[in-house]
């Protein structure tokens, strides 16, 4: 599970980037200012006067608008190819794979054995894939699996498609775990200043039909604009630097987390007890559904790591759950990491909620 957190992290590191040169592309015309003051040619104020102008240039902003969609688009693409590759290794053969899964990669063998010119950039023939897939339905399937033909999609991620494409290699329910995430929630009412009702209503408004809502607006507005760039030149109706960076930005940041827990939740219940860090996993106490008091038994844990823990109940049975860890004390003093030489008694609030029964399983370090 710990591998598919490197995608996030390069996401988020890029993601940062983009941020950085959206800010200081904003704010360099006052320097420039500053500068054409004391410019004492026609030459050098015409040069400082072109500067400025790159900051409203359709070449510079079409060049934001494509790294911004192009890195969230590889995010996803490098995070349900490592997702798969987990999958593969925790299962025995083919047949045990999600039906979604399969039914997936025979649509996909169908397509391509009906018009392989489609994949003409793929470096595989037409016999070599009729061949792996004799292979896979007889033997190690991992070794032969295309896997390409699972991670596919239509390279245009609109909500719907991000869906569909989650459910198609066997996630169930991806919809509503979307649109009612804490990540969500979080961006809506603590970056976008959202009250309480309004956010509810957006997304009761995505629960009864997605063409309804505005709930993924940034990202519906940044693949629209990234179909207008990257087929026309046309200068219309953009979305402002400040747009971009106090939303679309911190959107696609708290949609991606989400997308992660989600696989790593997946791939949660199909682990084994001895996979598990915590050996007492019961919580010595919980406080106001978040507040998580537990000894660290000698595991490295970090604020912004994510805590996997089991929640039973009755009535629905085991629920398996995955949190951002938001704050961490010690003897009332907030610390920023616990070690894995110490074994000592924190205190970790939690994104999501937690019980005194639940029963914590493990620390994944980000």
């Amino acid at each position: 599970m710990k591998r598919l957190c490197s995608s996030y992290k390069s996401f988020c590191s890029q993601i940062e980037e983009i941020r950085k040169y959206i800010t200081n592309t904003l704010s360099k015309n006052d320097s420039l200012s500053l500068l054409e003051s004391n410019a004492t040619t026609d030459k050098e104020r015409s040069f400082i006067s072109y500067l400025k102008s790159l900051n409203t240039s359709q070449i510079q902003y079409n060049a934001v608008i494509i790294s911004l969609y192009g890195c969230f688009e590889n995010y996803i693409d490098n995070l349900l190819a490592d997702y798969i590759s987990v999958v593969f290794e925790k299962t025995e053969d083919y047949e045990s794979l999600p039906e979604k899964m399969k039914d997936k990669y025979r649509l996909k063998i169908g397509e391509y054995l009906s018009n392989p010119q489609r994949y003409k950039g793929w470096d595989i023939s037409f016999s070599e894939i009729i061949k792996n897939y004799s292979d896979v339905l007889s033997s190690d399937f991992i070794d032969h699996v295309e896997k390409r033909f699972l991670c596919a999609h239509s390279g245009n991620l609109r909500t719907e498609e991000l869906i569909n494409l989650l459910t198609s290699i066997g996630i169930s329910e991806v919809r509503e775990k979307i649109i009612s995430s804490a990540e969500l929630r979080d961006y809506y009412i603590n970056t976008a200043d959202l009250e309480e009702d309004l956010y509810k209503a957006k997304v009761d408004r995505a629960k009864r039909d997605l063409n309804q809502t505005d709930l993924f607006d940034p990202l519906e507005q940044l693949v629209s604009q990234r179909n207008i760039v990257a087929h026309s030149w046309r200068d219309g109706e953009r979305l402002s630097s400040n747009y971009l960076n106090e939303n679309v930005l911190p959107f696609l940041k708290a949609l991606s987390l989400n997308i992660l827990k989600i696989c790593i939740i997946e791939l949660f219940r199909t682990a084994k007890e001895d996979e598990f860090d915590f050996q007492n996993r019961t919580p010595i106490a919980v406080y106001d559904n978040h507040i998580l008091c537990i000894n660290n038994q000698n595991i490295a844990i970090n604020t912004d790591d994510l805590l996997l823990y089991i929640s039973s109940n009755s009535h629905s049975g085991k629920k398996y759950l995955c949190s951002k860890i938001l704050s961490i004390e010690c003897d009332n003093v907030k610390i920023s990491c616990v070690e894995a030489n110490e074994s000592i008694d924190i205190g970790m609030k939690l994104e999501e909620k937690i019980k005194q029964t639940d029963k914590v399983c493990f620390v994944i370090n980000m």
